[in-house]
């Protein structure tokens, strides 16, 4: 992610949505949240997860969630993890969940992992209007 934020010349204050990977096991989404925490320190942007409702596309997965993460922006509404039912205490993030939430930002991180250890991070601005 900080490679992604350089790349774009970004500040991790920049980003407003954060669409992360949440493969919704212990293990990956506690590495997660623990990446994001180490990238946007103690205030994440608010973050969520759409694998509950695609479910996994295999290679098709990282460019889903980047549309979903364009989409996001352009709508100015960041959509929920769905669900959600009880909170991890092993990520201390800002988790959207429950409703969608409204924003007005233009900058989005979208995360994917991959089997074998493939990671990567997209950053996306939108553009002013």
């Amino acid at each position: 992610m900080r490679s992604a934020l350089d790349a774009a010349a970004l500040a991790p204050i920049d980003v407003d949505y954060v669409n992360a990977h949440g493969t919704g096991t212990r293990l990956n989404d506690a590495t997660e949240a623990r990446a994001l925490a180490r990238v946007f320190g103690p205030t994440t942007p608010p973050t969520s997860s759409t694998k509950p409702v695609t479910g996994h596309c295999l290679g098709a997965t990282p460019a889903l969630e980047a549309i979903i993460s364009v989409q996001a922006l352009r709508d100015g509404c960041l959509p929920p993890t769905a669900n959600l039912e009880e909170r991890d205490r092993d990520c201390d993030i800002d988790v959207i969940a429950d409703e969608p939430r409204r924003s007005s930002g233009r900058v989005a991180v979208s995360t994917s992992l991959g089997f074998w250890g493939m990671v990567g991070a997209l950053v996306f601005v939108a553009p002013e209007s």
